[in-house]
């Protein structure tokens, strides 16, 4: 797929399912650095369950959630600033930011080694619980491990209505079977190495980040070394069950699936056959599923402001 040069923002191509045949984020949300940081310093931090949560937007009647990817920790001013764009660019919801590994034990990965997967979400279940009640979660949001956490809460019923729509973001899992650490390699050290282009909106984020983020192959190797089972879990096969299984129990809500064509440890590729397989199987999924290509990658700087820009479309198709 072959992209056209800009200078700022990133393209998404509708590959499969309905809806704009092409996405340019920054029509959908230009940043105010400044309200992005009133809304980062407004922020609150609980940790219902010891998952760690950070609140923007406490005064919304709507709520929207956000799960992280593995490793990041939302209270670091360098992964929160961005995270804290979300909330800037979806000012009329209630946005609850769920850290997908801070927190995690080795008590954890064990019920993950013998319980299964679904059996390890329910950790995620405090978080959701924790929302005031006669809010209705009207998004549900993640990338990478934070789009299996999410796409779990919409499968099990876990969260208290029915979410409007669904945003999955470079989700592991629709790849053949992989060694772990072939997979670890690929997420963790190739998509760091990713060069892209000089890009206005990568250095619009850069002026928001505080300190460095604690990332690379080091962090990397550590972070695999002390979350081995997750690992495990995300290099194989296995989220077309799961889909099919969430777009029928949640046969109202839009499913979209955005994927950078420039991630190297989970190649779009690999998405777009599963995406095409459950659609010949599943109505739900047919009617009500669809998958975006964009020009980014898995760790790209400047991805939270793609990732606030698509959630801001999501929610806006959803309530057409």
């Amino acid at each position: 797929m072959i992209f056209p040069k800009i200078e700022s923002g990133f393209n998404w191509d509708l590959v499969v399912g309905k809806g704009p045949e092409h996405l340019y984020t920054p029509s959908y949300y230009e940043v105010d650095m400044n309200d992005v940081q009133t809304r980062w310093d407004a922020r609150t931090v609980t940790y219902p369950g010891a998952v760690q949560v950070t609140t923007f937007n406490p005064g919304q009647e709507r709520a929207l959630i956000y799960v992280t990817g593995w490793g990041v920790d939302a209270t670091r001013n360098s992964a929160g600033k961005d995270v804290a764009l979300i909330a800037s660019a979806n000012p009329d919801f209630r946005v609850e930011v769920i850290d997908s590994s801070v927190g995690l034990t080795p008590e954890d990965m064990m019920r993950l080694r013998v319980k299964g997967w679904s059996t390890f979400a329910t950790r995620y279940l405090p978080a959701i619980e924790d929302i005031p009640v006669g809010i209705p979660v009207s998004g549900a949001h993640g990338h990478s491990l934070g789009a299996l956490v999410a796409l779990e809460l919409a499968k099990s019923g876990a969260l208290p209505n029915k979410p409007d729509v669904v945003t999955l973001h470079d989700m592991p899992k629709a790849q053949p079977d992989k060694n772990p650490w072939v997979f670890m390699f690929g997420v963790g050290i190739l998509d760091n190495a990713v060069k892209y282009p000089a890009n206005a909106e990568q250095e619009a984020i850069a002026q928001l980040t505080v300190g460095a983020p604690n990332e690379g192959p080091v962090t990397a190797l550590k972070l695999a070394h002390e979350q081995w089972e997750l690992v495990k879990h995300m290099a194989e096969q296995g989220i077309e069950v799961d889909l099919h299984f969430a777009t029928a129990r949640n046969f109202f809500t839009k499913f979209l699936l955005f994927h950078g064509a420039y991630n190297r440890g989970i190649p779009d590729v690999h998405t777009m056959r599963m995406v095409h397989a459950l659609r010949k199987r599943n109505g739900y999924a047919k009617k009500n599923l669809s998958y975006y290509v964009g020009d980014s990658g898995h760790y790209f700087a400047g991805q939270s402001a793609r990732m606030a820009r698509l959630i801001h479309f999501a929610q806006e198709q959803a309530a057409a």
